[in-house]
C-alpha cells in the first residue's frame, strides 16, 4: 500500500 503511494509521490516529482 505505501509502495504505491510512494510510486505516486515519485511519479509526481517527475512531473516537475
Amino acid at each position: 500500500e505505501n509502495l504505491a503511494e510512494q510510486k505516486l509521490e515519485t511519479k509526481k516529482d517527475n512531473y516537475q
